[in-house]
């Protein structure tokens, strides 16, 4: 969801705003625009020559900010507040039975 410290990443759907983007994916419970959706990314490298295995990666953010506005400092506010969660795995493929 962050580029840095006090960067939100670009936004990835045509028509949002930084605090339509900032609202979808905050999960306080005080703040009546807080829509609790969950940020999710997802990567698979293949690591063999044959494609048959690799590494994948699963990353599920999301933020907990009263305010979330969309200012300098309510976008350095709402960052500090992302919580991550993120899992890898060696991935083996097969056939589709």
């Amino acid at each position: 969801m962050q580029v840095d410290s006090d960067t939100l990443a670009p936004n990835y759907d045509d028509g949002f705003t930084k605090q339509n983007q900032m609202d979808r994916f905050n999960h306080d419970t005080s703040n009546g625009d807080a829509e609790k959706r969950v940020f999710m990314y997802g990567k698979f490298i293949t690591t063999t020559p044959s494609g048959e295995s690799g590494t994948g990666t699963i990353v599920l953010e999301g933020a907990h900010d009263a305010a979330a506005a969309a200012t300098d400092v309510g976008t350095t506010t709402y960052i500090g507040t992302i919580e991550r969660f993120e899992g890898s795995a060696t991935i083996v493929g097969s056939a589709l039975k």
